[in-house]
């Protein structure tokens, strides 16, 4: 019942590498052998079933039905002594520039068995720099009968290398969104795109890359992303851009920003000599460097009241000295 062997899918092992169950023969037959052979010519790289033969106590031994992989060059090799009675069936690669099949590269099926291609065990095979073994031709399977001498195939392909994909940069630029190659994202609906241009051509310019790419997912700021070179024209200044390149601005759909530019030397404004401001405690007018006012309409008119008082008190005591003469 013990029957059943484990062989770990990531070693290389043969058939020579373990150990059979224990067989026992019924009257009148003996055990003849394990087919495949329990030898180093069957490498373990599929599930596999092993049978044990038996004949009739004192005849001949049987014929294997399946003997290989083998090289059918070495006569030391194991091929069956009478090959006459077998298929050959020859495995060798498709093209040896890309791959090559083992020397031990021949199974000998006994024509009275009727196997098929799952029924053998195919030779090692190893692939050349670049290049990766992709299967055998006709298939290793029971739709393959073998009925005759069969020649299978070992195909391979190019490996080619598949690039980790990469995480798009967070931001791209300054760059000339209008050439091809100067570095612009592949896929731009990704970015918002920030344009950066002079507020008056004729004040001053912006470089030609004048944009940058950013990653929409970012949510970054103008103060994240580097702006392009402004130049002034002659006779004016570059004073800043706007919106400024701060953190107060966030990038969250596409934008345009805007060199601004004046004209160089162009005078500081003054504060006005007279500053007019009402003092809480005097009252009075606060005058620039201290001068004196000048005088107003109300000043006059208190003069001309000051003087009629005068006239008037005059004129009664005129009056009364005349009456007082009478």
């Amino acid at each position: 019942a013990k029957n059943t062997v484990y062989v770990l899918k990531t070693e290389t092992k043969t058939l020579a590498d373990i150990t059979a169950p224990k067989v026992t023969a019924k009257a009148g037959y003996e055990f003849d052998k394990w087919e495949p052979a329990l030898d180093a010519n069957t490498t373990i790289n599929k599930d596999m079933t092993v049978k044990a033969y038996f004949k009739a106590s004192g005849t001949t031994p049987t014929d294997s039905p399946v003997v290989g992989p083998v090289d059918p060059t070495d006569p030391n090799g194991g091929k069956p002594a009478d090959t006459s009675k077998y298929w050959t069936v020859t495995f060798k690669s498709e093209d040896e520039t890309k791959g090559t099949v083992d020397a031990k590269n021949t199974v000998y099926v006994l024509k009275t068995e009727n196997k098929t291609l799952a029924d053998i065990t195919a030779p090692k095979v190893t692939a050349k720099a670049g290049f990766k073994f992709t299967g055998w031709e006709p298939a290793l399977d029971a739709n393959t009968t073998i009925n005759k001498d069969m020649t299978v195939n070992a195909k391979f392909e190019k490996v080619t290398a598949t690039p980790t994909p990469q995480d798009p940069s967070v931001v791209v630029g300054p760059v000339d969104p209008t050439d091809s190659n100067d570095g612009k994202p592949a896929d731009t609906s990704k970015y918002w795109t920030v344009t950066f241009v002079s507020e008056d051509q004729t004040k001053g310019a912006v470089a030609a890359k004048n944009t940058v790419y950013v990653l929409k997912t970012a949510h970054k700021t103008l103060a994240d992303i580097t702006a392009p070179k402004a130049t002034a024209k002659a006779g004016f200044k570059f004073t800043g851009w706007e919106p400024a390149l701060d953190a107060n601005t966030t990038i969250n759909k596409d934008m345009i920003v805007k060199a601004y530019f004046k004209q160089a030397g162009t005078p500081i404004p003054q504060d006005p000599p007279v500053v007019r401001t009402a003092d809480t405690n005097t009252k009075k007018i606060q005058v620039a460097n201290n001068r004196k006012l000048p005088k107003t309409a109300n000043s006059m008119n208190i003069e001309l009241y000051t003087f009629f008082m005068i006239l008037s008190a005059a004129l009664l005591v005129v009056a009364f000295k005349r009456k007082k003469s009478q």
